[in-house]
């Protein structure tokens, strides 16, 4: 589909079964209209082969419709310049770039740290003050540095505009100009690999636009005020950003949307996709619990992608952005599932904010932060992204957790340390972590939308400290040094939950526990420390703190309280036959091994 280029040839295919005839010109043609007639092929597809097409050439598809001559930009194009009704497609070889032997493999599913990165903000540009691939791409070796394997970018595909989140594509198969094209996205992906990272994509098959509207009515039929051809022509079109769903019950147009995402895969070597507000595409209102909302050919859809998706890349990851906390998103498509690798967790985000951001410590309940870590989906801890910033839960009257906790003080001692424990939290639960960029710096700034503040790269200096316990939380979670292998593991057990003392003490394991294995968290949630404070043991041991989120290592104004290592005693407690006591500041978390 599109423009396929060859040295001897150039394919051009379109669907348009509407149409009554097509053409395509271009540079290589001087602009004629009807410089090359496409020969109708069967079920409404149109192609022909032009010699002497070259990359980097403009062209368009021309199509007559009841006598309109419609001037089109490919729906397939892989580059687009100019805006609106002056945009172009570009003819790209997609073969033409140097992998230099690129073979990298997406990390093991229960080793990976994500970290979620707006392009035009993460990483702006000093002179122009936004981000593009290439400055994304100066700061890998920090992100490595950070201990993160994983980069999740906002959508790259086309968009209306030069700045926005990507959440409004108008040419899916394009890569935004303002970032710098296809050929800089692959460098950049070339070069995450090289320093051990994956890379996701962001995308969006839950409508189009609705700026720009690209495909409305791309063959000139449509049906009232709807948008045609790739648009469902009745009420089931709108959606909360615009009349711009796609019909998925044609099977042209979810073959179009899993070209579209196997594309990213093979061209651009990306190791997975994020798909934005799956609850959108399975229900028209984003409601399946509403009968009158089921959108079953979406569910069709999204069992076909992930089926393609699996079928030729079984290592890549599928996430589902659904937030409804469904275990069919992530069961498998031959038990009815949608089939997704894993889906970001409402289980976890919401009710741990929560707790986090109460005033009184009286309201922060142990057995709801018990559920949120022990929740699963078909019983894999692995089918859930868990975290506490992303850029939904920053944005639109939303804010960054330190703000959420003190709004008057938002770089104070208790917006830190809560900021702190919940992102620590969410890197030794059960899951795949993420945090969203700048929270290893504690950024208090909003999120904005559809401009967006470019990130403060001062505040990592300000917050050194907190750069360098984000990167010993992740190196533990990945198991960096053969420590904590239970961080890894699918196990958890909760030894201690008390909510008189807002203490929590849960047990992780990978195999069969024991040392190396075993890996004790203990959790204050209480603005008090606690001295002596005897947690249970799983056995007779020693164990060793592997990391006190309150050392002055990461904060001057933390506390420094806590033991190197504790003894287990043979007193009984909770049901466990040892025990030892525990020091462990305010709002802060340890890690324990068995030694």
């Amino acid at each position: 589909m599109g423009a396929v280029y060859g040295v001897e040839a150039t394919t051009f295919r379109v669907w348009a079964p509407h149409a009554n005839a097509v053409y395509v010109t271009g540079e290589f043609a001087g602009w004629a209209p009807k410089a090359y007639a496409l020969q109708h092929e069967a079920d409404g597809y149109w192609a022909c082969a032009v010699a002497g097409v070259q990359p980097g050439q403009a062209y368009a598809f021309v199509i007559t419709y009841q006598g309109q001559e419609l001037w089109r930009v490919d729906p397939y194009a892989r580059e687009v310049r100019g805006e609106g009704e002056k945009a172009t497609a570009i003819v790209v070889d997609t073969e033409a770039f140097d992998w230099e032997g690129d073979n990298f493999r997406m990390p093991n599913w229960n080793e990976m740290v994500i970290y979620e990165l707006h392009v035009g903000s993460f990483a702006p540009d000093a002179a122009s003050g936004r981000g593009t691939f290439d400055t994304v791409r100066g700061k890998l070796e920090y992100l490595a540095s950070l201990n993160v394997n994983c980069i999740k970018l906002m959508p790259p595909a086309e968009f209306d505009g030069e700045a926005g989140w990507g959440y409004n594509p108008v040419y899916p198969f394009a890569v935004e100009t303002a970032y710098g094209g296809p050929h800089a996205l692959k460098q950049l992906i070339k070069e995450a690999h090289r320093h051990g990272i994956a890379v996701l994509i962001d995308v969006v098959y839950n409508h189009l636009g609705p700026s720009g509207k690209h495909l409305w009515r791309f063959d000139g039929w449509g049906q009232g005020d709807f948008g045609g051809l790739y648009f469902y022509n009745d009420a089931r079109a709108e959606t909360p950003w615009g009349h711009t769903r796609l019909n998925y019950g044609l099977p042209q147009v979810r073959r179009y949307l899993i070209d579209n995402a196997l594309m990213w895969l093979r061209e651009y070597r990306a190791d997975g996709l994020r798909i934005d507000s799956v609850s959108h595409i399975r229900a028209t209102a984003g409601n399946p619990d509403d009968p009158t909302q089921d959108l079953p050919e979406g569910w069709l859809f999204l069992q076909e992608l992930n089926q393609a998706v699996h079928a030729e890349f079984p290592w890549k990851l599928t996430v589902a952005e659904d937030l409804l906390c469904s275990e069919w998103v992530t069961a498998p498509t031959d038990k009815g599932g949608a089939g997704f690798d894993t889906q970001w967790d409402c289980n976890f985000i919401y009710p741990i904010r929560e707790i986090l951001t109460h005033a009184q410590d009286e309201d922060r309940s142990m057995q709801a932060v018990v559920q949120a870590i022990g929740f699963m989906y078909g019983g894999n801890a692995f089918n859930r992204v868990i975290f506490t910033e992303s850029h939904d839960a920053v944005a639109q009257g939303n804010q960054r957790l330190p703000v959420e906790v003190d709004a008057d003080r938002p770089d104070g001692y208790f917006a830190i340390k809560r900021a702190v424990l919940g992102m620590v939290l969410a890197a030794v639960s059960p899951g795949i972590p993420m945090i969203f960029q700048g929270q290893e710096f504690l950024t208090p700034d909003e999120f904005l939308f559809p401009e967006t503040n470019a990130l403060r790269w001062e505040l990592a200096e300000v917050h050194a400290g907190i750069v360098r316990l984000t990167s010993d939380a992740f190196g533990l979670r990945r198991n960096l040094a053969g420590q904590s292998a239970g961080l890894t593991g699918q196990h958890v057990d909760f030894l201690h939950a008390s909510e008189e003392s807002r203490m929590l003490v849960f047990l992780r394991r990978k195999a069969e526990g024991g040392p190396g294995d075993d890996i004790v968290v203990a959790v204050n949630f209480s603005a008090e420390a606690r001295v002596g404070y005897r947690i249970p043991l799983p056995a007779s041991a020693t164990y060793t703190v592997l990391l006190n989120t309150a050392s002055k290592l990461y904060h001057p104004d933390f506390e420094d309280v806590g033991l190197t290592a504790l003894d287990a005693e043979r007193i009984a407690q909770d049901g466990y036959a040892f025990s030892a006591p525990l020091d462990i500041a305010p709002y802060s978390l340890l890690v324990l091994a068995q030694s």
